[in-house]
């Protein structure tokens, strides 16, 4: 598995524009979305205890990896109760949607990490 930083670094090399943003918000996430930006997130939708490895970049900084998946934010609506939903595309379930709260829930367990692809 890979952080966001080296995600977004590699995805630089072929697409320059895109950005790293930690603790992302959720307003941050939809304009993204709403510019046609895909955001790359990485959740876990279980609850159970994050467990991880620590380990050591080429630049000798310690770095923490959690358990984790990653999965493509492609879009939004929000239904006529005013419920918003996601459009997800996930390398392990295929496509489904998910709403806000589970969304809200998935990042935060991951400091709100994403790459918004340009």
């Amino acid at each position: 598995g890979v952080n966001n930083g080296p995600v977004a670094k590699a995805l630089k090399e072929y697409l320059p524009n895109s950005i790293e943003i930690d603790n992302a918000s959720i307003f941050e996430i939809k304009k993204h979305l709403k510019d046609r930006h895909p955001v790359i997130f990485w959740h876990r939708e279980d609850d159970v205890t994050q467990e991880g490895i620590i380990y050591k970049t080429l630049e000798d900084k310690e770095v923490y990896f959690g358990v984790t998946h990653v999965a493509l934010l492609t879009g939004f609506r929000t239904d006529k109760e005013g419920v918003t939903h996601y459009f997800v595309n996930d390398p392990a379930t295929g496509r489904k949607t998910i709403d806000e709260i589970t969304l809200t829930r998935y990042l935060s367990r991951y400091n709100n990490n994403i790459v918004a692809v340009f």
